[in-house]
């Protein structure tokens, strides 16, 4: 896992870290992925610091989590907002 990912916790960080690994073996680099997650703290962060692209999925507000910031902020800092499924093809590319 990259030494950057190891300050954040959460079960992402594991993998983002598959991610980066994988990603680079296939010859793609991380602003070409967009990681998506629920979860602000534990999976935009963690994505963010490795260079990706980053949605938050704001669908289901019960899974939803700001992890301490406003909802401004959190969608101030991410590439894209998902609410449904819809939506995803709107990130790609």
């Amino acid at each position: 896992m990259p030494s950057d990912l190891r300050s954040f916790g959460g079960g992402a960080d594991a993998v983002v870290g598959d991610t980066v690994e994988n990603a680079a073996s296939s010859g793609l680099v991380a602003h070409e992925i967009i990681y998506l997650g629920n979860d602000w703290k534990k999976d935009v962060v963690p994505a963010t610091a490795v260079g990706f692209r980053t949605g938050l999925f704001a669908g289901d507000v019960r899974s939803l989590r700001l992890g301490g910031v406003g909802e401004e902020e959190a969608w101030e800092s991410v590439d894209a907002v998902v609410t449904g499924l819809g939506d995803v093809a709107g990130c790609l590319g």
